[in-house]
């Protein structure tokens, strides 16, 4: 599936099928992130994934192709973002006890204040820009932000060994009620946004509005 050669003012449509690799991997490696941020701290999970999330938009912006967007977008910018999301809600966990919840929900509306700004932000410099001028302009963004969470980023508990003998998955955890709820809760979640949003207008309206 070939898209049109990007220029100053067109770019490649969006495509409904990047979206579910990017977010399943935003979750599906919390295991391994979560690893290696519980024994190292949040610097070697922070750190790297920064840089690909960067890597990753400027690696979109100069994409041509269906699969380039896919592996670019697609594929290095989820492996990036479920690093960054790991290592934040991680280190919010073990600052906060008490009042645990309440701080991990205002630590996840993060996301939704991007959600807001980055779509309007993207659209008014596209337009004077164009699609892949507006997608460096939203890295550079992105990389000063970064910046600042990784300076800010600290971890309470110290740093141990690394336990060869601890289990990747733990099935056991299913037989829990809050990890069950949990689980299914996140599941439907995504399920409903990823419907909802496939199912809109709104690649419709970017395509025609990127192409035209």
């Amino acid at each position: 599936m070939a898209e049109k050669p990007q220029n100053e003012t067109t770019a490649p449509a969006p495509v409904p099928e990047e979206l579910p690799p990017e977010g399943a991997l935003v979750l599906a490696l919390g295991p391994l992130y979560g690893r290696i941020f519980d024994t190292y701290g949040p610097a070697p999970v922070l750190y790297p994934c920064s840089v690909i999330c960067v890597f990753s938009l400027c690696m979109t912006s100069l994409a041509h192709e269906y699969y380039q967007i896919f592996l670019a977008q697609g594929l290095l910018f989820g492996i990036g973002v479920g690093g960054l999301f790991s290592a934040g809600i991680l280190c919010v966990g073990q600052w906060f006890v008490r009042r645990r919840g309440l701080a991990t929900g205002i630590a996840s509306t993060g996301s939704s204040v991007g959600g807001v700004i980055c779509p309007i932000f993207m659209d008014r410099v596209m337009e004077k820009k164009g699609f892949a001028g507006a997608t460096r302009y939203v890295a550079l963004l992105m990389g000063v932000l970064l910046v600042a969470a990784c300076i800010l980023t600290r971890a309470r508990l110290p740093r141990k060994k690394w336990n060869r003998e601890l289990k990747w998955f733990d099935v056991t955890l299913f037989k829990q009620k809050e990890f069950m709820l949990f689980t299914v809760g996140t599941y439907l979640t995504m399920w409903v946004l990823s419907d909802d949003l496939l199912g809109s207008e709104y690649f419709k309206v970017s395509s025609s509005k990127l192409i035209s």
